[in-house]
């Protein structure tokens, strides 16, 4: 019911939904996850890990930065202070 009230988009719906199995979300944190645009956030950075690795490094490295970080629990505004 979450997918279906809270995203318009077939895709999207479908990705979360597939990310919600594979990484065993409950309804919460899948709730969490489409409130903080998990999908929209997932895969944004820009990578050269094929280029400078080796095929079987770069995929191993792939994965394990691939998964998006979220620091707003730290109430930071952006702006640096000196």
């Amino acid at each position: 019911m979450v997918l279906l009230d809270k995203i318009p988009e077939q895709e999207s719906r479908d990705w979360y939904a597939a990310a919600a199995v594979e990484y065993g979300w409950s309804r919460n944190m899948l709730l969490h996850m489409i409130m903080n645009k998990t999908l929209e956030r997932t895969g944004a950075a820009p990578s050269n890990l094929a280029q400078q690795l080796a095929a079987q490094d770069s995929e191993l490295a792939q994965q394990v930065a691939k998964d998006p970080y979220n620091f707003e629990l730290l109430g930071l505004s952006g702006s640096c202070r000196t």
